[in-house]
């Protein structure tokens, strides 16, 4: 057997996919786990690089199903954006709020002054209490 062939078999991998099919699963997955749980928001850090991106959008497209098979408008993505200051890739990042994924809400939280705050009290406290 290949390496190839043993990786493929230990990792249940399939020798093809049907990414609409993979995208519908995981939308289901995030629909299932809000009305599990009875949740009716779901709030997701986008950075703009893909993991981030590509989570938003099946986020956005869970609620928006939601929000069709039930009729209930409180289903809503809420994308954050948490840059450090003025980040260099702040225009790539709300590009990709903007134009791909579409959130119901996007909210944008400076975390420099929060994290400052913090890293100073770790280094006055010699990193424990």
């Amino acid at each position: 057997m290949t390496t190839q062939a043993m990786i493929i078999q230990a990792l249940h991998v399939k020798p093809m996919i049907d990414p609409q099919q993979e995208i519908d699963m995981r939308v289901q997955f995030i629909q299932d786990y809000l009305t599990t749980t009875g949740m009716k928001q779901l709030v997701l850090g986008i950075s703009g690089g893909q993991d981030s991106t590509l989570a938003g959008r099946l986020a956005q497209l869970a609620v928006e199903g939601l929000r069709e098979q039930t009729g209930d408008e409180d289903y809503q993505f809420i994308a954050v954006r948490l840059p450090y200051g003025e980040q260099a890739d702040e225009s790539d990042a709300m590009a990709a709020i903007n134009d791909f994924i579409h959130p119901d809400q996007v909210r944008r939280v400076n975390i420099q002054p929060a994290t400052d705050a913090m890293v100073a009290l770790i280094n006055t406290s010699g990193g424990h209490d």
